[in-house]
Parts: C-alpha cells; sequence; structure tokens
C-alpha cells in the first residue's frame, strides 16, 4: 500500500529557500514511491511568528489525514524541544511517521522508532529542567 505524505516547508532567510527544500523533498518522496497529499507553507516566517500552516497541520496529524510527514529539517517543526516533542508524540500516537530528509531520519521504521524513544527521554529532561508547559 503506498503511504500517503504531507510534506511540511518553513522558510526564513536564512534557511533554505522553499524551492531547495521542496526539490529535497520531492527526490525523497519519489525514492520512496509516497503519494504526496498535502502541502503546508509558512513561507519568510521566524520561530516566533505565528505559523498558520503549522497550526493546520497540528490538527490534521490528529485526524490523520496522511500516513508520514516530510520535512527538510526538525527545527522546522517547532521553536523549542517541547513544540517538537509534542508534534512527534502526536504523530506517533495516530501511528504516522515523521521523516527528517537533512538527517535521514524516519520515526517510521525501527531504527528512527529506537532513536525517537531515546529523543523522547531527553526531551522530556529538557521540558522538566526548563518547565515546559504541558
Amino acid at each position: 500500500m503506498t503511504k500517503k505524505v504531507a510534506t511540511y516547508y518553513r522558510t526564513t532567510e536564512k534557511s533554505k529557500t522553499y524551492e531547495e527544500q521542496k526539490e529535497e523533498l520531492e527526490k525523497l518522496i519519489k525514492r520512496q514511491g509516497w503519494e504526496l497529499v498535502e502541502e503546508y507553507k509558512d513561507l519568510g516566517v521566524y520561530s516566533h511568528d505565528p505559523k498558520p500552516a503549522l497550526e493546520e497541520l497540528k490538527k490534521d496529524i490528529i485526524r490523520k489525514k496522511f500516513d508520514m510527514l516530510a520535512v527538510w529539517s526538525a527545527d522546522r517543526l517547532g521553536n523549542n524541544s517541547c513544540e517538537l516533542i509534542r508534534l512527534l508524540t502526536d504523530a506517533q500516537h495516530q501511528n504516522i511517521g515523521v521523516h527528517i530528509c537533512k538527517h535521514d531520519f524516519d520515526t517510521s521504521t525501527p531504527t528512527g522508532i529506537a532513536i525517537l524513544q531515546m529523543m523522547f527521554i531527553f526531551l522530556d529532561f529538557d521540558r522538566e529542567m526548563f518547565q515546559c508547559p504541558d
């Protein structure tokens, strides 16, 4: 069965351009044989600016509108480790894999799941140390 994948793009003046991110993610999607079903774009948006596309993506994770999320880099998904862990946890609970292209990290593989669980340990520690809100 072909996985339905969504992509998320966030760009700033200092990051890879939308076109550069899109090219990398399109190569990944083609190589994996996935079907692109949705694109979310926050272009020209800095880390603390509102990100309407990311908010819609989070809602669609809960709705399980796709099987896989592909993103260029983990820092595109949140301003800090607390936001990242929330998104990854929600995706994991919906059985949605997350592929981070920059690091070739895929939470839908056994290795990715193991690394994700280790990340959760450290991110949870970080959350406790810096009192991130639940």
